[in-house]
């Protein structure tokens, strides 16, 4: 018996000790996650945008494509997938790309490249302000961390929005 306490605590001791050196590795939202989460902040006009910078890059925001989803019509005569979020922009081999995202200088720059173009694009723009009922940059945080005061390095609105936009705490699962 005692014997048995013995080795328990051995082994529950040995065990505490090794998770102590596990790193734990943030994962951030994935291409498709990124991409709800942006449209229904900056609306339905914000769509190209995310096509452009996020949704058509999977090798940087990570999320594989659903080859069993894709479904095709002709359009003079071209196939033309009409599930846009199946489409496998890298080919076929995009299918095995990981589910869970994580960060790069690269997904970085995107992230910014995409909020300058919400900010600048007036419908995007308007529709997040008039969403989160925005006037003043104070209010801004509100929209990506809404239990949460963000202390801004900018001074105009516009700025403010990209600010928060681009930063990583609500990429973060």
């Amino acid at each position: 018996m005692i014997l048995k306490i013995i080795l328990i605590f051995l082994f529950s001791f040995s065990v505490f000790s090794e998770s102590k050196n596990l790193n734990r590795k943030e994962v951030f939202l994935n291409r498709f996650q990124l991409a709800n989460t942006l449209a229904e902040k900056f609306g339905p006009n914000s769509k190209p945008i995310i096509e452009k910078y996020i949704f058509s890059r999977p090798s940087i925001f990570y999320g594989p494509c659903d080859i069993y989803g894709q479904v095709y019509k002709k359009e003079k005569d071209l196939p033309v997938n009409i599930l846009p979020s199946s489409t496998c922009y890298s080919g076929l081999t995009e299918n095995k790309i990981t589910l869970n995202a994580t960060t790069s200088k690269l997904r970085q720059a995107l992230m910014l490249k995409s909020c300058i173009a919400f900010v600048e694009n007036e419908s995007t723009f308007n529709f997040f302000k008039a969403k989160y009922k925005i006037n003043k940059k104070e209010q801004v945080s509100l929209a990506f961390y809404p239990s949460r005061n963000f202390s801004f390095k900018s001074t105009k609105l516009e700025d403010a929005v990209v600010e928060i936009c681009i930063s990583k705490g609500w990429q973060k699962i």
